[in-house]
């Protein structure tokens, strides 16, 4: 038997103007690019994690926290994630996942600001047949 509400998050959608994330691990800026779409928040760090340790020397992880609704992104290694100053900074997914638009120097671990919308319906989930 459900006892909680439901929690629906939403509005998270990559576009052509904000598929990029700029990182430089020390030997110069490289361009990661994120495929258009919409995602719900789990698939869209999922997306990022992905993207970022197929382009890139380090291992990243990122995550969504589901009561903060903010995005952690963490380096195995101090990394710098050109939220300001990168080639495609305009063009950056940043504030979509809650960052500020500065740039994050020799980190392991960032966390966004709270992003995204929620919808909880009323009444608990059920089950009808």
């Amino acid at each position: 038997m459900i006892t909680t509400n439901s929690i629906f998050y939403y509005n998270y959608e990559i576009t052509s103007s904000n598929k990029y994330i700029d990182v430089n691990e020390g030997s110069g800026q490289v361009a990661v690019q994120l495929t258009v779409g919409y995602y719900t928040p789990t698939d869209l760090a999922l997306h990022i994690q992905t993207k970022l340790n197929d382009g890139l020397g380090f291992t990243y992880t990122c995550t969504f926290n589901r009561t903060t609704k903010a995005f952690t992104i963490t380096s195995s290694s101090a990394t710098d994630i050109l939220c300001a100053t990168g080639t495609n900074a305009s063009f950056g997914v940043y504030t979509l996942i809650g960052f500020s638009l500065t740039d994050k120097t020799a980190i392991t671990t960032t966390t966004g600001s709270s992003t995204g919308a929620s919808y909880s319906p009323q009444y608990k989930l059920q089950d009808f047949v």
